[in-house]
């Protein structure tokens, strides 16, 4: 096969074509998404191949990724995947490329594929049409079990990756390897998170993306003080992370990991990532966010409060409507017309289909609770005065109740996203990897 890139052919393309096309191509910014996953595959990769390498073999790791997927092999999980799944991602791709084809000639040369297959004494290829695609990878890559698995790690999502390691792989503790070399770090974040950056989810989320950073480029980060509500009531684990002003010595605000210099307080806001985070950065991290964040005593007192002390084994449905919706006063409400679209015959079906299961109903607007309190008898709600955390007429106990919320949707057997919001999805790897199901 000729290579596009062979310096021989690149000199044979017209000047202008490399100029005006080929060029400008290669020096676009590429999706932050795609390039955070291709770094999550290179990385994890790694150290899935050093552990199995060097301590079983390829079809090992091959046998042990199949298992994984299938969820008849490991029914006491709740992965959202199985093999037929994870191959036909790239099925889909294979159908792009033959879009020109009809489907009848494509499902023809499929077939012809498949009695191809018979005749190799190595498989016994199944009459389910709907295996034919596991079949016809496999047999591609009989012969190269190591690239089969590469391939197959190439399928997965960041988060599966994650799941994947956390269950056959053997790996220390990366925050405690991080608190352990900390205090001998010289280059320095500051991040500094206050009222109007956001909620709950933001400021952790933004903390860990870049706490996640610091610990692959051994930067120390601290978080400032600002006495804020949410730093009352949401805390960190090591203490020794925290800083004050009084404590702060050179400093510069930057907003990009660039340039970070020695002895230098280098602080960075939210703000700095709005246009580069993804959640599939953080959910990645090889450990769950309770190594990080703590609860203080006031929340799990205020459960009390609520009569939820022994409730067990529920679901949480988290609904954000949106600021519009916000019943507070609308001069504190920084986007008046944030509206957050939701599917409202999904919701009912869904919680239809669990009339059987304890459900925890959570959104931003009381009167929308109530109408699914009255509607469904399974439904339970939590009577406090919604607040958003990220408004300056927020009180405290209205920060409180919201942690308290954020804390019963973290303890979940399933969280359900009725909208997008990232409170529901930080939760859901605050204590463990809680399956999550998106709505919207």
């Amino acid at each position: 096969m000729t290579n596009l890139f062979e310096p021989s052919l690149m000199l044979r393309l017209p000047e202008d074509i490399v100029r005006e096309n080929i060029m400008p191509f290669l020096y676009n910014k590429q999706d932050p998404i795609l390039m955070n996953d291709i770094r999550n595959y290179h990385e994890t990769l790694e150290q899935v191949e050093n552990y199995y390498f060097a301590t079983f073999d390829e079809y090992v790791l091959y046998r042990d990724i199949i298992t994984f997927c299938n969820l008849q092999s490991i029914d006491d999980d709740h992965y959202e995947i199985d093999i037929e799944k994870l191959f036909k991602r790239q099925f889909g791709n294979m159908h792009l490329q033959l879009k020109n084809h009809s489907h009848c000639e494509m499902y023809e040369q499929k077939l012809q594929l498949l009695m191809a297959l018979q005749t190799d004494p190595e498989f016994t290829v199944s009459r389910n049409p709907d295996s034919e695609v596991c079949f016809i990878l496999s047999y591609c890559y009989r012969n190269n079990t190591k690239r089969f698995v590469q391939f197959l790690w190439g399928l997965m999502t960041s988060y599966e990756r994650t799941c994947f390691m956390d269950k056959y792989v053997p790996h220390n503790n990366k925050m405690d390897e991080y608190i352990n070399k900390y205090d001998t770090l010289t280059k320095i974040i500051v991040y500094d998170f206050r009222v109007g950056h956001g909620g709950i989810g933001d400021c952790i989320k933004f903390f860990l993306y870049i706490l996640k950073f610091c610990i692959e480029n051994n930067i120390k980060l601290y978080y400032k003080i600002n006495n804020i509500p949410i730093e009352k009531y949401l805390q960190l684990k090591h203490r020794k992370m925290y800083i004050d002003d009084g404590s702060i010595g050179n400093r510069c605000n930057i907003t990009s990991f660039t340039n970070i210099t020695d002895n230098v307080y280098h602080f960075m806001q939210p703000h700095a990532f709005y246009n580069c985070f993804s959640f599939e950065s953080v959910l990645s991290l090889p450990f769950c966010f309770q190594e990080v964040f703590t609860f203080a005593d006031e929340v799990p007192v205020n459960i009390k409060m609520f009569g939820l002390t022994n409730f067990d084994n529920y679901i949480s449905i988290h609904l954000r409507m949106g600021d519009k919706f916000l019943e507070t006063d609308k001069a504190y409400v920084h986007c008046k017309n944030d509206v957050r679209s939701f599917d409202e015959h999904k919701l009912f079906q869904y919680i239809e289909e669990n009339l059987d299961k304890n459900i925890v109903f959570f959104c931003d607007n009381n009167n929308y609770k109530l109408k699914i309190k009255n509607k469904y008898s399974n439904v339970v709600i939590i009577d406090c005065d919604i607040g958003h955390t990220s408004l300056s007429n927020t009180t405290y106990k209205q920060t409180l109740d919201a942690i308290t919320e954020f804390y019963l949707i973290a303890n979940s057997d399933t969280i359900v996203c009725a909208s997008y919001s990232g409170f529901p999805i930080i939760s859901s790897k605050f204590f463990k990897d809680t399956p999550l199901v998106k709505l919207y």
